[in-house]
């Protein structure tokens, strides 16, 4: 009645809220983009001044997680028998790792080797003891041997 266009006004209202939202969205994903490129560079920069040896560990590492990725996918296909020996060549590139021998239990397991899972369980507590550990990743292994052996009667 007075001319005014309300319906028009609060469409208008709410299209600038939408883009203002949206641009919120994406500031903030570039700044997260931004944050993890900086993490990212930080830690090359620091993994580069890195002495040798140490820059030696860091990449047997990365190649024994590899070995175990593959060996996660080989479980996921139920090869357990290929995954075994993608987990064996990870505990050939580091063998202080706990869950490589945990997932090497899991595939016995599969394959119903009970004794060669506590085998395995075995190895990994021994390993634990040998010095640093995580507690995680030894309850995991405890829980496997307990599993094995409920499994094994």
């Amino acid at each position: 009645m007075s001319g005014i266009d309300l319906e028009g006004m609060q469409h208008e209202q709410m299209k600038e809220n939408e883009r203002r939202e949206e641009l919120k969205k994406k500031a903030e994903a570039e700044r997260l983009k931004k944050e993890k490129e900086d993490e990212e560079k930080k830690k090359r920069e620091a993994e580069e001044a890195l002495p040798e040896e140490e820059k030696l560990k860091i990449a047997t590492k990365k190649k024994a997680e590899e070995k175990k990725a593959l060996g996660n996918d080989l479980y996921k296909k139920k090869q357990f028998k290929e995954a075994l020996e993608k987990y064996e060549e990870a505990i050939q590139l580091d063998n202080t790792e706990l869950l490589y021998y945990n997932n090497k239990a899991a595939c016995y397991m599969e394959l119903k080797e009970y004794d060669k899972a506590l085998e395995e369980c075995d190895k990994a507590i021994t390993k634990s003891r040998e010095g640093y550990y995580d507690f995680v990743k030894l309850g995991k292994v405890l829980g496997r041997k307990g599993n094995a052996m409920l499994a094994k009667n």
